[in-house]
């Protein structure tokens, strides 16, 4: 790796965030709270760079009743052959996502509006802190009030 080496999300635009080894990344907790399990499905190969996409299927998703997530990760090269950095963003190929998430984003800002604004800083979502837990418990609560099937039941 580069001597300073950074990641970036959906754009590589900006200082990135540093990538520390051995650190846990911005999702990490996210991840692991949501049981996310996934597989590389293609590489791409060219001199500056190597890319990976990603299928993705977690909890978070099930509970959302999403068929999955798909992205791509890439890493760039600096001059010497070094890892300088990578950027993970929505994979230009993926099949069409469908999921209750407008459904359940109106539930929560009309029923629990501070709760939600916690979760969702800015309109986009934070997967720092305790906010996978709270995240679940409020998926639960709407998929309750909604007589949607707990997640257990749930394919």
């Amino acid at each position: 790796m580069s001597a300073d080496p950074r990641v970036w999300y959906d754009t590589r635009e900006g200082e990135g965030r540093p990538i520390q080894l051995g650190a846990k990344g911005l999702y990490s907790d996210w991840d692991e709270h949501f049981g996310s399990a996934g597989e590389i499905i293609k590489w791409e190969i060219r001199p500056e760079w190597v890319s990976s996409i990603h299928s993705e299927m977690n909890d978070y998703f099930r509970l959302l009743e999403r068929n999955g997530s798909w992205y791509r990760k890439t890493w760039f090269f600096d001059d010497d052959g070094r890892i300088e950095g990578y950027m993970i963003l929505g994979w230009e190929d993926a099949p069409p996502t469908h999921d209750k998430a407008n459904e359940f984003s109106a539930w929560a800002q009309k029923n629990h509006p501070a709760e939600w604004a916690y979760l969702r800083p800015s309109g986009s979502l934070d997967p720092t802190g305790d906010r996978a837990e709270r995240t679940r418990a409020l998926l639960v609560k709407w998929r309750s009030s909604a007589g949607l099937r707990p997640l257990d039941v749930i394919p």
